[in-house]
């Protein structure tokens, strides 16, 4: 595939031929071919570069790397108020002042050799406050904090290694979710972090999120695609990303069933369809619904309600929802690990919508865009004998530092490695936060018009929504 821009109207979202390798399967049962258009850049015909933030521009970077859906190491962090360095944001310190009290959630593996990205059951994710998982995380200072107090995670003895914060879920009852989670929002909302940085020009936001743990030795994510566009700061730590293109999304064992993967890298995946910028097909499957309208459900023939929400797309409704619709799996991002888990019946699932806290799951249903292939546990020769179609596949490694960050397409696949600070790193005694690995994310709806950086949309769906979020959060706090 060369680097030439490509044509992003509607026409192309079906274009490219059934593809004639080996489809998706689950459990060694073969399910059929998939329909690839994917028409970015590709491994191995194409680098990964490494650019530098000064003198790079909104246009340029939509022109060079967002239209050719191009990942790159970018050099330099977003501008901050007085030009102060990100690091000095995420202390300890100031993490405390603006949101030690707030109650998130933490996912918890159960041994150090786990990966992350497990499905959230009630015994993989914790509830306790900002303050209480700095502690568990925290060395030096915060560890005598940690000695001295009673929080839950003293009390159960739970190590450090085993914690990892990330994505949060929303409230049940919260329509148009905050985009950002804490403590990212109260850190918004200080002026500490951008709402959106520059670079990102037109591209419509998502969602933002913390992402922190401790790993001396390493811990990986597993491997699996996102949904959005991500543009990754990483503040603390070293990422190690193990990349594929979406080309090759047939022949990594994803444990959904890919409907189709599009022109711009948006997989679909069977019972949890979208367009290419993530909308939500009108569930008829009918795709010729109102694309600048929100809120329009397809209430005439149907007693659901789609509710948008913080990272996912998903239906939700009473007792009379179809069963066979499941919009949670296809929605979810996580840039290390995934929140959202797949299954086939609503009504019998009451903990598949992410709320009321925790997604607290009884069964452990695998997540779409998770592959079964686990470069943590077996070498090259056992995962080919145990997936062939691998052989196919050409694969990157790259490492992003802190003080760089990395701009992701959605639908590369990607395995990431987390890293905490080296002891001989420049940390000090007193610093809190010197054995912890931290990032902050930006996802942004999947452009779908990649010749306009003025207008990379071919709706304003996400626009609309987007407003009615902000606008929403401004009423609450008149």
């Amino acid at each position: 595939m060369s680097d030439e821009k490509f044509d992003g109207s509607d026409d192309d979202d079906y274009s490219g031929s059934k593809d004639t390798r080996n489809g998706s399967s689950v459990g060694g049962t073969f399910l059929g071919f998939t329909l690839n258009g994917y028409k970015g850049v590709t491994l191995p015909t194409t680098d990964i570069p490494t650019i530098t933030l000064d003198g790079t521009s909104p246009e340029v970077f939509f022109r060079d790397f967002v239209s050719k859906r191009k990942p790159c190491i970018i050099n330099g962090h977003p501008a901050l108020k007085d030009d102060t360095p990100w690091r000095d944001q995420f202390t300890y310190n100031k993490l405390v002042a603006c949101a030690g009290t707030d109650v998130v959630q933490v996912e918890k593996r159960l041994t150090v050799s786990e990966t992350f990205g497990q499905n959230r059951t009630a015994e993989r994710q914790i509830e306790m406050s900002v303050q209480e998982f700095l502690d568990c995380v925290c060395d030096g200072k915060a560890g005598k904090r940690k000695r001295e107090s009673t929080n839950k995670c003293t009390m159960d003895g739970l190590n450090g290694e085993n914690l990892y914060l990330s994505t949060q879920s929303h409230e049940d009852d919260d329509e148009y979710p905050h985009p950002f989670s804490a403590p990212c929002r109260q850190m918004m909302e200080k002026g500490w972090i951008p709402m959106k940085p520059d670079l990102a020009g037109g591209l419509i936001l998502q969602s933002c999120n913390l992402w922190m743990g401790r790993s001396r030795d390493g811990s990986s994510s597993g491997l699996h695609h996102d949904y959005h566009d991500n543009l990754y700061v990483l503040v603390r730590g070293k990422k190690r990303f193990r990349l594929f293109s979406p080309d090759q999304a047939e022949n990594l064992a994803t444990n959904g069933i890919i409907d189709r993967v599009y022109f711009n890298g948006r997989i679909s995946y069977v019972d949890a369809e979208t367009r290419a910028d993530g909308r939500p097909i009108d569930f008829s499957g009918d795709e010729d619904g109102d694309e600048d309208d929100f809120s329009a459900t397809n209430e005439e023939s149907t007693n659901q309600d789609v509710i948008i929400g913080k990272g996912f797309d998903y239906v939700s409704s009473g007792e009379e929802e179809d069963e066979n619709i499941d919009w949670e799996a296809n929605a979810e991002d996580n840039f290390d690990d995934e929140m959202s888990v797949a299954g086939d019946d609503l009504e019998q699932d009451d903990n598949k919508n992410i709320s009321n806290g925790a997604d607290t799951r009884d069964d452990d249903k695998p997540v779409d865009s998770f592959s079964r292939i686990d470069f943590t546990s077996k070498d090259r020769c056992a995962i080919l004998n145990e997936f062939p179609n691998f052989a196919k596949c050409t694969e990157c490694i790259l490492e992003v530092e802190a003080g760089q960050m990395l701009y992701l397409p959605c639908g590369w696949f990607h395995e990431v490695t987390s890293f905490s600070e080296k002891a001989n790193s420049s940390s000090t005694e007193d610093d809190a936060m010197k054995n912890c690995h931290i990032a902050v994310n930006y996802w942004f709806h999947p452009p779908d018009n990649l010749n306009d950086e003025t207008r990379p949309y071919s709706s304003n769906f996400w626009g609309k929504y987007l407003d009615e979020v902000m606008d929403k959060s401004k009423r609450k706090k008149e």
